[in-house]
């Protein structure tokens, strides 16, 4: 089955791979890892999907495409099921996909991290998963049901969900894969700010990384609340966040560069970049409100959110000013 989503492009060009995932992982070319059944789900450094591990029956909600009705939650652009027992992993793809990468911000990783433990919530998805591999889609060995054909925006995901706990002082920490790997990095680089002044100019790189590398298995841990227990993360994974950690404050703290400053810039960079979504999605709204009544119709919220894809929750809650002259 082809899906125009998950293709080479969008793809690791060397995923890790498997036709059976207890005889272990293959490293093979992109196009031979997609005649295996499991497949690296995303590239390193970048996001391209979020994938959920279902573990209950999902079949009459994936082939009636009755997400929203079931579930209050958006459609997956694909969901990849085990025949037997209804089982399987659900695809979300990212139009613009997050980078995870070391120069990455951290913003988008903390919004991609909430936006997939929400889901996954409401999904009633494993929030063990460890969202390497994936079922892959395009392999006969899967019922693929394809879903909505357009890619995701980030944040039309999130109108989906509710994010409050997610923010704030007392914010939840996010269960997920990414949620994990982002936990990690937070507190590993929040620590690295504050600790770097003990050893630039008077310790070595090496010894810099060494501390780095022994706080990051301190974090390590990860509780989850409502599952009471524990899911510490692979040590290569913890092994190559703390070395990108380490390098990057090592290489851009220090020497004149004051931490408040660096803090200021990131905010001001996040508020644009917040601030040119909502432009985006208001003139959307416009739009929209524009062509239904040329149609002769009332351009309501809801006629409105089905004509943008969003849902009306979410504008409802953020752009309610649009729709004050508006039948609800």
């Amino acid at each position: 089955m082809q899906l125009t989503l998950f293709e080479p492009s969008r793809l690791a060009h060397r995923p890790y791979c498997t036709d059976d995932k207890a005889a272990g992982l293959a490293i093979r070319g992109v196009n031979q890892a997609l005649s295996r059944k499991y497949i690296q789900a995303n590239c390193p450094g970048l996001q391209f999907r979020i994938v959920l591990d279902v573990d209950h029956d999902i079949r009459g909600t994936a082939e009636l495409r009755a997400w929203a009705d079931d579930f209050m939650a958006p459609e997956p652009n694909w969901s990849a099921i085990t025949r037997e027992t209804g089982r399987g992993h659900l695809g979300y793809e990212i139009e613009v996909p997050v980078a995870t990468h070391d120069h990455a911000r951290a913003g988008p990783i903390r919004l991609a991290a909430a936006v997939e433990d929400a889901l996954a919530e409401k999904l009633r998805a494993d929030f063990g998963y460890a969202g390497l591999i994936c079922k892959n889609p395009t392999h006969t060995a899967w019922q693929t049901v394809p879903g909505r054909v357009q890619a995701y925006d980030l944040a039309e995901l999130a109108d989906w969900v509710d994010l409050a706990k997610y923010q704030g002082k007392k914010a939840l920490e996010p269960r997920g894969p990414l949620g994990r790997n982002n936990l990690l990095f937070d507190r590993l680089r929040m620590w690295a700010y504050s600790n770097l002044r003990d050893y630039k100019g008077k310790q070595s790189q090496e010894a810099w990384l060494a501390a780095v590398e022994a706080q990051a298995q301190e974090f390590n841990h990860f509780h989850q609340a409502d599952l009471v227990r524990k899911d510490p993360l692979a040590w290569s994974e913890v092994k190559a966040t703390a070395k990108s950690v380490g390098s990057w404050t090592w290489k851009n703290f220090g020497e004149g560069k004051a931490h408040t400053d660096f803090i200021a810039t990131q905010r001001h960079r996040a508020g644009l970049s917040a601030a040119s979504k909502r432009m985006k999605t208001e003139q959307s709204i416009r739009d929209a409100q524009a062509a239904i009544l040329a149609e002769g119709e009332l351009p309501t919220l809801r006629a409105v959110a089905k004509r943008i894809g969003k849902s009306p929750g979410g504008l409802s809650t953020h752009y309610s000013h649009l729709f004050e002259q508006t039948v609800h």
